[in-house]
């Protein structure tokens, strides 16, 4: 989405239209992508277009659907496949360790309420179990 077409206005549309605010976004991207009328192929669905205009070459993936006669499912499990594994591999580290961030701050901020020892003492936690911390294992 850009400055000018952003979240807001893809929930004004989806409140306007009935659809959903995700595939509203999925419509202008796919509109973006294949703005030429010649660029899109005819015998496919919409849904071949919006799920290529999700990537870095959307006509290449719509040429390819049409030569081997893809299915959205297998056009959508081929562009899954193509992707860099190398690429996948960097955003899988990041996650976690965004989450290992978000754990240490989290042990922080409890210790620093609460004390060190464990997260729920038997009066805190409803279930009268003690959940022993993380790191002190």
């Amino acid at each position: 989405m850009t400055a000018r077409w952003g979240r807001h206005t893809a929930r004004w549309l989806a409140a306007e239209t009935g659809f959903s605010a995700g595939y509203i976004r999925k419509l202008v991207a796919a509109a973006k992508a294949f703005h030429d009328p010649a660029s899109r192929a005819a015998n496919l669905h919409f849904s071949h277009h919006a799920e290529a205009a999700l990537t870095h070459d959307p006509a290449g993936w719509i040429d390819r659907a049409v030569a081997e006669g893809l299915s959205v499912r297998e056009l959508r499990a081929a562009i899954r496949a193509a992707r860099d594994p190398v690429a996948r591999a960097e955003q899988a580290r990041q996650v976690a360790e965004r989450i290992q961030q978000a754990v240490r701050r989290f042990n922080e901020r409890w210790s620093a309420l609460y004390g060190s020892g464990r997260f729920w003492s038997s009066s805190r936690c409803p279930s009268r179990a003690l959940v022993a911390r993380p790191d002190s294992a």
